[in-house]
Order: C-alpha cells, then sequence, then structure tokens
C-alpha cells in the first residue's frame, strides 16, 4: 500500500486529493488482504491443496497489484502485477517440479565432489620423473 501511495502521491494536486489517495489504497488492499484470509479458513482449506491455496493467494496479489496501478495511473505498478501474473506459471511448474530440481542439484554436487576428490588425490602424490 505504501508503495502505491507514494506512486500516486505526485498526481494528488491538494491534501483532500491525497486523503483520497490514501483512503482509496487502504480500502483496495484491506479488500484483497480479506479475500486473501478468506482462502485460509478451514472450510476453503478442505477443498484446495496447499499448492492450490499458494498459487490462489499469489494471484490475488498479483491482480490487486496490477488493479492498483491501473487505479493510480501508474505503469510501473501495473507492470509489476503483470510480472507477477506471468510468473504464476512458473511457480507451479516449479512447485511440481521440486524434487527433480533436487535431484539434479544432488547429481552436480556429487559431481563436484568427485572431480574435488580426484584433484586433492593427484595433487598429493608425487611427480614422476623421466
Amino acid at each position: 500500500m505504501l508503495v502505491c501511495v507514494g506512486a500516486g502521491w505526485h498526481n494528488a494536486e491538494d491534501s483532500t486529493a491525497r486523503w483520497r489517495l490514501v483512503a482509496t489504497q487502504a480500502l483496495h488492499w484491506l479488500a484483497f488482504l480479506i479475500v486473501m484470509n478468506m482462502m485460509l479458513l478451514p472450510t476453503v482449506q478442505r477443498n484446495f491443496s496447499a499448492n492450490a491455496t499458494g498459487l490462489a493467494i499469489f494471484t490475488l496479489l498479483s491482480l490487486g497489484t496490477f488493479t492498483a496501478g491501473v487505479h493510480l495511473h501508474s505503469w510501473q505498478v501495473g507492470l509489476l502485477g503483470l510480472i507477477m501474473a506471468f510468473g504464476i506459471p512458473v511457480l507451479a511448474w516449479v512447485e511440481n517440479s521440486a524434487l527433480f530440481f533436487l535431484l539434479i542439484a544432488a547429481g552436480v554436487l556429487g559431481i563436484a565432489a568427485m572431480f574435488w576428490w580426484h584433484w586433492r588425490a593427484r595433487r598429493g602424490q608425487p611427480k614422476s620423473v623421466q
């Protein structure tokens, strides 16, 4: 909310417009926070998995950011909301592929350890003279 108020502050000409900006942004973000918290109610949680709940909350946050940018006439805040929205499929893919990333990381660390041990073993051996 503070970022949005800061983004729209220079467009408000007088103190009445600034108070209206603060009030509308407070109500805007309060509404989105209430809906996000409603997603965490036990009756709602029975219908969603933990991954689906997280993605839904992030979707609401990106929608709130985008609509705040539209109301403020701030392309920066609107763009941030769009970037967050385009990141939702990436987050869903990463959540579903966490084991895959873990296996890749373990493989890379194993190969690095083998090279390190091989390098340490060769470094400790005396060089042969011919």
